[in-house]
């Protein structure tokens, strides 16, 4: 794969912010891997590196959608596995499988949920995370009453609304990724 958006291109500056914005919303031990030496990136950071005006923005909006206090972590897990289980983003997913490792999830679960089918031993407000994940990745119009009914029935509007927040924002940072291209590592 050629890179369409090669590191080496984009001003130094903006690549030392890039990896302290990675770290500050990931924290500093990550579970996956961003970049292979100096020149290459992965994942959707190529494009926002390359995005100067959009890229603090794009920040701001990751860490209050990834915040505890907007979702919790496995309910945002949950609803990016359901998105992956929709939409195709083989470094998310890679990088994401990690993450629910870390949260406590096993690999059979989040296998499952790749499949469409809403993975075994969890509670019912995060099966419904993954459910929502699902929808939401591909709804073309008003979410319907009875899916909301539901939502709420099993979580907290605030909860439903960081699910809602972080498919919304996964689903963008899905795009950023498939325009930079395949990446065979991720396969």
């Amino acid at each position: 794969m050629s890179e369409r958006f090669p590191a080496k291109e984009a001003d130094p500056a903006l690549v030392r912010q890039l990896e302290e914005q990675i770290h500050k919303v990931h924290g500093e031990s990550l579970p996956f891997e961003w970049r292979s030496g100096e020149d290459t990136l992965f994942g959707p950071y190529p494009t926002l590196l390359h995005s100067p005006t959009i890229m603090p923005a794009f920040w701001a909006m990751a860490r209050a959608s990834i915040s505890p206090n907007s979702v919790k972590p496995r309910n945002r897990e949950l609803a990016i596995l359901g998105l992956l289980s929709v939409i195709q983003a083989r470094y998310i997913l890679y990088a994401h499988r990690l993450i629910s490792l870390k949260l406590g999830f096993t690999a059979e679960q989040y296998s499952i949920g790749l499949t469409g089918v809403t993975p075994s031993d969890l509670s019912e407000e995060e099966g419904m995370a993954y459910q929502l994940g699902r929808t939401l990745a591909d709804l073309k119009g008003p979410l319907s009453n009875d899916l909301w009914e539901k939502a709420i029935q099993k979580m907290e509007k605030k909860e439903v609304l960081g699910v809602v927040h972080a498919v919304g924002g996964y689903a963008y940072i899905a795009l950023l990724t498939n325009v930079n291209g395949e990446d065979e590592r991720f396969h």
